[in-house]
């Protein structure tokens, strides 16, 4: 989320976050820095990759997934009709 708020503000150059457990009543602070933002974008590396190789060559390979049910490819191997 760092990452999406540094590209979307290029003002901002400090993100405050953290992680709220509730059942064990501990809180885990972070600081991110605009500096870092290649790092956090660079999680996204290898499925973007992927997908402009698909993208290019016009193969989507089925993959089954919790989103099959809302797909409209009802021909794929994964579907599956959607829970109401």
């Amino acid at each position: 989320m760092a990452g999406a708020v540094f590209l979307h503000f290029p003002e901002v150059m400090r993100v405050k976050s953290g992680l709220a457990y509730v059942v064990s009543n501990e809180f885990l602070p972070k600081t991110h820095v605009r500096t870092e933002l290649s790092q956090y974008m660079g999680v996204f590396d290898n499925q973007l990759e992927q997908l402009e190789d698909a993208m290019q060559a016009g193969v989507f390979n089925p993959k089954s997934g919790p989103l099959c049910g809302w797909c409209p490819v009802t021909t794929c191997e994964h579907h599956r009709p959607r829970r109401r």
